[in-house]
């Protein structure tokens, strides 16, 4: 059954007028829409819009009031909460759990509601935004379908930590009461979920790949990993470790993950599986990059209006990195040819000026690393050096994290970045000097850091134009002492660091970092040191820049 498309970004007021053309699927999102390829809500209707559904957006509501989620009427289909790259209470509040004022999703980056104070009750983006938003549309509409996605979804999909009660949480499935959750990258998800209601399917039963939903009774079959049940991590959050083990398990072998929530179970269904072919359709659709209302760019849309994502998924496995999680521990690359194209789509944007400001994805030089890499060169330095030759472009920047371990195996590629790609810094994040807190990051030893440091310096001498060395690091991580702290920063400029940048560890749910944290233990139960004063990880911080 397809449907008709009518997907129109005009604003609410117009759209309401015409009530009588009614949407399929209507996106909430808690910051203004951008039709662009980076941000979630720009691929997903873009996607529904392809398999021909009609596709309406409320964004950025007064979410108090549950009269918002009735301005474009009643879907057809089902609303979808489209939550954004970042767990709301992460981008809320900051380590220390001190209120943030800014918001980059947002109109001008400010966090709060126009003339409002600043209040958790004003923020445009509320706190554990799924929840509220799906409790406020079951207000307006008693008995729709509402699917959720996004990192937070993913990230709240089982018992986890929530850093801000600092206690256990049971699924957000539950709080939220979700029909169905999309888990990781959610275009495949969402269309299939789609179709699947059009045809009057059980989304209970109907078994979408990258997706999870709530029942009542434990799923037949062995092709599920088992996660400890909820009262068990209440009584025993260590066992956050042995869950995460479990999930990373499931994922090597495409199985699917079952975890019971009181009388309830969570059944999350294996990967959703996606290939080059894949991202390349998704990705020569026509963005108008852009957002659909008219008012000022978010500062998030300025920054990545000429970027492109040439890839996703990371190899890396940092034990603090929600990436792999969401996107999957294999690199799935776009085809050149697609890359080329998108070049030539922005070129038709009025504000192009022929400067690229990033072509990669979390890793920028794991482009084109699927598999095994068998040329002497990285494909990335290929793709660089094609786009960069592109007629209609003056500039390209990388401006995705490079990892300085592959940097080493690739001493071309990075003389490339240096030479041609670069702004003032390159950015590369060693996290930390020592290498018993490094272990538990699931970052390479220090001592690659050092032998990086040299390359890069070698190579800086031979250019007209020196580029400057920034280095990320995280202080507070579980694993690390005060003492671990004191000589980073005099260790780092004595390898050439010019800027420092440092953050403390957030303890972001679903993440290996977290439960290190919660548990106070190695995954063999050995004790680890923790750190949980926020005065204390301040301190550490401070001392970086002192």
């Amino acid at each position: 059954m397809k449907l008709t498309c009518a997907l129109n970004f005009t604003t609410m007021k117009s759209i309401s007028t015409r009530m009588k053309n009614q949407f399929d699927i209507i996106l909430v999102l808690p910051y203004p829409f951008s039709d662009h390829p980076s941000f979630p809500e720009g691929l997903l209707a873009s996607a529904l819009r392809a398999d021909g559904f009609r596709v309406g957006v409320l964004d950025a509501l007064h979410w108090q009031d549950p009269h918002e989620f009735t301005l474009l009427g009643r879907p057809e289909l089902f609303f979808a909460i489209v939550s954004g790259p970042v767990d709301s209470v992460i981008m809320n509040y900051t380590p220390t759990l001190k209120r943030r004022r800014e918001d980059l999703y947002q109109t001008d980056g400010n966090a709060f509601f126009p003339d409002s104070p600043r209040t958790a009750a004003s923020r445009v983006r509320p706190d554990r935004c799924v929840i509220t938003l799906a409790n406020q549309i079951r207000k307006a509409w008693k008995d729709v379908l509402i699917i959720a996605g996004g990192m937070e979804t993913s990230q709240r999909l089982f018992a986890h930590y929530d850093f801000l009660r600092q206690r256990i949480r049971r699924s957000i499935l539950l709080d939220a009461r979700l029909d169905l959750a999309v888990v990781g990258m959610g275009e495949i998800q969402i269309c299939a979920a789609a179709q699947a209601i059009a045809d009057k399917k059980n989304l209970r039963e109907f078994k979408i790949p990258g997706t999870a939903v709530v029942r009542s009774n434990r799923p037949d079959g062995s092709d599920y990993e088992l996660l400890p049940a909820l009262e068990e991590i209440e009584s025993d959050p260590s066992l956050l470790l042995s869950a995460y083990k479990k999930q990373t398990r499931a994922d090597a072998l495409g199985r699917g993950v079952l975890q019971r929530n009181n009388d309830r179970w969570i059944v999350c269904q294996p990967r959703a599986i996606y290939t080059p072919k894949i991202l390349d359709g998704i990705y020569n659709r026509e963005y108008k990059r852009s957002q659909h209302k008219n008012r000022s760019i978010s500062p998030a849309l300025a920054m990545n209006l000429f970027s492109i994502t040439s890839h996703r998924g990371c190899m890396g496995r940092c034990a603090f990195c929600a990436v792999c999680r969401q996107q999957g521990g294999n690199v799935i690359s776009r085809s050149p040819e697609s890359i080329i194209r998108e070049v030539e789509h922005m070129s038709r944007h009025p504000r192009w000026r022929g400067v690229i400001s990033d072509v990669g994805g979390a890793t920028a030089e794991m482009y084109g690393m699927d598999a095994h890499v068998r040329d002497f060169r990285p494909p990335y330095l290929g793709l660089l050096r094609m786009v960069r030759r592109h007629p209609l472009v003056r500039k390209v920047f990388v401006a995705s994290g490079v990892r300085h371990d592959l940097m080493l195996k690739f001493p071309e590629l990075l003389e490339e970045i240096m030479l041609h790609h670069s702004g003032r810094f390159l950015r590369v994040a060693p996290e930390h000097i020592h290498d018993d807190v490094l272990k538990y990051m699931g970052k390479p030893r220090f001592s690659l850091f050092r032998e990086f440091c040299s390359l890069f310096g070698d190579i800086n001498r031979r250019l007209k134009r020196r580029v400057e060395l920034a280095a990320y690091v995280i202080v507070g991580h579980p694993g690390e002492e005060a003492k671990h702290v004191k000589d980073m920063a005099p260790m780092l400029r004595n390898l050439g660091v010019d800027q420092i940048d440092a953050q403390i560890f957030t303890p972001a749910p679903g993440l290996l970092s977290t439960a290190l944290l919660v548990s106070g233990t190695d995954d063999q139960g050995t004790a680890i040191p923790v750190c949980r004063d926020p005065r204390e990880l301040d301190r550490r911080k401070n001392s970086l820049y002192t």
